[in-house]
């Protein structure tokens, strides 16, 4: 725009270049109230659409008033626009009509950033969704329609979304806060996409001016040049000047057109980098779907894999109870329920690792860790790597995550098996405690002198440049074949680490071999732990409890182990059976004991079933894994124990006590 202006002042005098700039003003202007009446269809439709759908989870009386207000302003922007075509105002008197225009859109932005706050629903995410997503639309459909001035289409943006950005973050949940990032990412892209388009629309009405221009140039040239031919036959160099002027001309319109060919080339490589640009974001965004994608399959596994636990662990205690400790059956049953334990706690890793399971730090020692880790690789190496372990049992105790720190370790080994991938090698790791000098401390900030446990993960594969270590924690930066490889493993090794205030160093020479060292801040041996308090009897009892599962296997385990304790048990595998025999005789049962993910009918939908039934009526829900429900949903919905699968017979008994003290 300024290089017009400098091109305007060389041509014209100083009003002129005014009355143009004052033309293309208007002209920008005009274009709004062009594209109006599409925005005032969208607003109404968007507007009622959006009220219809929160009618279900927001007070009616704001709904209404918000979409009063947003019909009333539409109607009263929809007359504005009328009478601006009525009148057609000419260049000087339209800046009073673009500046009704944009309070027009700032209250309609207003109106729109106040349904991110009144009918924002704080108790149905899907609800919150779509409204984010309606938001998001209505600044998309902006971005075309009032590109034309840039802070007509920011007086409406800003308003729009910044109170929706601002609540998601308020509720500080990650996925929430996940959603106000997004919406703030989209929101900023969005301003600068409606940038890019204002510039382009900007150059059109420029040059549409300037063909005028050339046009009126080339007209009065061309009545020029037929005067000169009207005086061709009196005077041979009037003729001459003519054509030399001609000649002129046509040069003068090449440097334009290729002055012209030049910045369409600069616009093309910044439409290609952006395209670049957008591909990346696309690629990453894939990637995050593909962990989503992941963590989803291993929380349905693990429901499954749950299930079956609970059969071996429920069946097995059983069997143990009818058999005496002195017996050989006795200790193999005991074997059984070691390993089916191991197996439980090894199912809740996979939960915490993908994300589906909270997990927090605790006070521990690394070795059994490290080496149950081992074990799992050892099986999934190729057999050309050999596995050295260097593990010191007197390696001091720390306060970690262990989920995160078997993700450490299971990333920096698998980086160690694609180094040796192709020619095999060794893989060492090592475990011990380390006193941090001032010197080593020196060079990494995070760490302080003291007692330390250092991990060191050693491999001899191809190694790494200088320029490559230099980068290998940034995020999505790897040196492996496409598909091979995402970029975040070191990233997320670096953010565990520093997050348990330690370092991690690394060490590497081109065909060679690369050496990794964990270092976590070793805790001081406290005091011993309190031993265990005596086991007490089962509790018995004699009421009459509904058992729901549609595993048939859990509810005969079930229904078993109650019965052993002297209740009367009526055992269901089907949530409908269950249903129909609650509503043949509500008041014959005490305790209803339900499985969370059954066909049919959800736990969760059962027990409101149950509840409006006869609302008194203790519950139990059970599950091995749920996406929707977890325990304090389960509290919110008035349920009176939450066990998670796979349960053990003493869990089962205590909770079921519990379940009868509070129901009477």
């Amino acid at each position: 725009m300024s290089k017009t202006r400098n091109q305007c002042t060389a041509r014209s005098t100083a009003p002129a270049c005014i009355q143009r700039t004052e033309a293309i003003r208007a002209e920008q202007i005009r274009l709004l109230y062009a594209n109006a009446p599409a925005g005032f269809v969208a607003t109404v439709l968007n507007a009622v659409l959006l009220a219809l759908t929160q009618w279900q989870v927001l007070a009616p009386p704001v709904i209404l008033s918000w979409l009063s207000y947003m019909l009333v302003l539409t109607a009263l922007r929809a007359v504005l626009v009328w009478q601006f075509q009525r009148y057609s105002p000419d260049s000087h008197t339209i800046d009073r009509w673009g500046t009704l225009f944009c309070l027009g859109t700032g209250l309609a932005g207003l109106g729109w950033g106040g349904a991110g706050v009144v009918l924002f629903p704080v108790t149905s995410m899907p609800h919150q969704v779509f409204l984010t997503f309606v938001l998001g639309g209505m600044i998309s459909g902006a971005v075309g329609l009032l590109s034309a001035r840039m802070h007509v289409f920011l007086s409406f943006a800003c308003p729009t979304a910044v109170p929706v950005i601002l609540h998601w973050l308020a509720q500080g949940d990650r996925l929430a806060t996940t959603m106000g990032g997004m919406a703030a990412l989209f929101t900023l892209v969005s301003i600068f996409t409606a940038y890019k388009l204002h510039g382009i629309i900007l150059a059109s009405v420029h040059l549409r001016f300037d063909n005028a221009d050339l046009v009126a140039s080339v007209m009065a040239e061309k009545g020029r040049v037929e005067h000169l031919n009207t005086q061709l036959t009196a005077e041979i160099a009037e003729r001459q000047r003519a054509e030399e002027a001609l000649r002129t001309a046509h040069e003068a319109l090449e440097v334009r057109v290729q002055e012209r060919t030049a910045e369409l080339a600069t616009t093309l490589a910044q439409l290609q980098a952006e395209m670049h640009e957008r591909q990346q974001l696309a690629e990453q965004l894939r990637q995050a779907q593909k962990m989503e994608a992941i963590g989803t399959l291993a929380g349905g596994i693990a429901h499954d894999f749950n299930n079956i636990l609970a059969a071996i662990l429920g069946f097995a205690e059983l069997a143990t109870s009818h058999l005496p400790p002195s017996s050989t059956v006795w200790h193999y049953l005991q074997a059984v329920l070691t390993a089916g334990k191991r197996a439980r706690d090894l199912v809740q890793q996979i939960l915490a690792f993908s994300r589906k399971q909270s997990s927090e730090r605790q006070r521990c020692h690394l070795q059994p860790l490290l080496k149950e880790t081992l074990t799992l690789l050892r099986a999934a190496l190729p057999s050309t790597i050999v596995i050295h372990q260097h593990i010191a049992e007197e390696a001091g105790a720390v306060v970690v995550d262990p989920i995160q720190i078997h993700q450490v370790v299971m990333n920096l080994c698998t980086n160690a098996e694609h180094a040796m991938r192709d020619t095999g090698g060794l893989l060492e790791v090592g475990l011990e405690a380390v006193d941090v000098d001032v010197p080593l401390a020196a060079q990494h900030p995070a760490l302080t002198p003291g007692p330390y446990v250092r991990l060191t993960v050693r491999d001899t594969g191809h190694g790494m440049t200088p320029e490559v270590i230099q980068r290998i924690f940034d995020p999505y930066f790897t040196t492996k074949a496409p598909g091979e490889g995402t970029g975040m493993g070191l990233a997320v090794v670096h953010g565990i680490v520093l997050s348990h205030g330690g370092a991690i160093t690394v060490a590497s020479t081109p065909r060679q071999g690369t050496a990794f060292a964990v270092y976590l801040p070793q805790m001081a041996e406290g005091a011993p732990p309190r031993e265990a308090p005596p086991l007490t009897p089962l509790p018995l009892g004699k009421e009459c409890i509904l058992f729901v599962d549609d595993e048939a296997a859990l509810a005969a385990l079930g229904q078993a182990m109650l019965e052993r304790l002297g209740y009367e048990v009526v055992a269901c595998s089907s949530s409908l059976e269950a249903l129909e025999t609650f509503r043949a005789a509500p008041r014959r049962f005490d305790l209803v004991i339900t499985d969370q993910t059954m066909p049919s009918l959800t736990g969760e939908a059962l027990v409101r079933t149950l509840r409006a039934m006869r609302p008194d009526v203790p519950i139990i829900l059970c599950t091995g894994f749920s996406h929707s429900l977890d325990a304090q949903k389960a509290q919110a919905l008035g349920i009176n124990a939450f066990l998670m699968k796979p349960w053990q017979g003493d869990d089962l008994a205590r909770a079921v006590r519990e379940a009868l003290g509070e129901g009477r």
